[in-house]
């Protein structure tokens, strides 16, 4: 976790490196919390996970892992560095190559992540690192899975440039002008005593939606023995099928069994080539 100078440091970035993720995954609730402490209202405290705890218990081995393994040292470690010109973005480096430029970026991840989607998903972290300090590239330091660290240079183009940047502005733009990036409505939770209790026979005081449950709960009604006939109905089906039997065709119904097992039982219909379709 950062410690109490780098939190200091940071306090003028709206945008930082770790934010980069969700900000470009579109993760509506985490941008809302970036945009309601930015804005100066109240947020929940950052709550720090297991995965969190893991990375940072784990980062300076791996940095010094690959260190020692390729014989270039990896400085600057846990340094705070804004934009040259956005001042309001700031990124916290794991580490900076000196011997070829390079931004190197630590991810200690379970090995239920693929390695693609971990590339895909902090590239743009990584990115901004070298776009703040001006390095030549940047690289992920994957330690997949508790498994030895191995290095990944990003890849990125113009276009994927010019469209980071874009999300960027877009987020500055919402805390400029007080503007909530993802409205969320939530709908109050009611407590059981202050259930109502609706009397549907008293037509003068039902609610505008009373005659339509009205019609509802009438079919409700005179289908519901229908319904237990046909479900029992169903459940035999199932029962006699033998487990060999793929397909039964009965006038225009037609009974198929998936290749996981499941049985399903609909209408048909057919073409004048004599096809059978079932009805969706």
């Amino acid at each position: 976790m950062l410690t109490d100078e780098q939190l200091r440091l940071r306090e003028p970035f709206d945008v930082t490196g770790s934010f980069m993720p969700p900000l470009c995954e579109g993760n509506g609730a985490r941008i809302n919390r970036q945009w309601r402490e930015r804005t100066g209202l109240p947020v929940e405290p950052m709550v720090e996970t297991w995965p969190m705890k893991f990375g940072s218990f784990n980062e300076p081995l791996v940095l010094d892992y690959h260190e020692e393994k390729t014989g270039h040292a990896i400085t600057r470690r846990g340094e705070v560095v804004a934009h040259p010109q956005r001042p309001n973005v700031g990124v916290t480096l794991d580490g900076f190559r000196e011997h070829d430029n390079w931004i190197i970026q630590v991810k200690c991840c379970g090995s239920w992540q693929s390695i693609p989607h971990i590339l895909d998903y902090y590239c743009c972290q990584a990115w901004l690192e070298a776009e703040c300090t001006g390095a030549a590239g940047a690289s992920l330091l994957v330690m997949h899975g508790g498994g030895e660290p191995v290095e990944y240079p990003i890849h990125v183009d113009a276009n994927y440039r010019e469209a980071v940047w874009a999300r960027i502005d877009e987020f500055l733009d919402c805390i400029a002008t007080l503007t909530e990036p993802y409205a969320i409505t939530i709908p109050p939770i009611i407590p059981p005593e202050k259930w109502r209790r609706i009397d549907l026979d008293d037509e003068e005081n039902a609610p505008n939606w009373g005659d339509q449950m009205r019609e509802l709960i009438t079919q409700w009604d005179e289908t519901s023995d229908a319904a237990r006939i046909n479900s029992a109905a169903k459940d035999q089906i199932k029962r006699l099928l033998p487990d060999d039997v793929g397909r039964v065709v009965y006038g225009a119904k037609i009974i198929a069994r998936a290749r996981n097992g499941a049985v399903s039982i609909k209408r048909a219909k057919i073409d004048r080539n004599g096809n059978v379709f079932t009805e969706d």
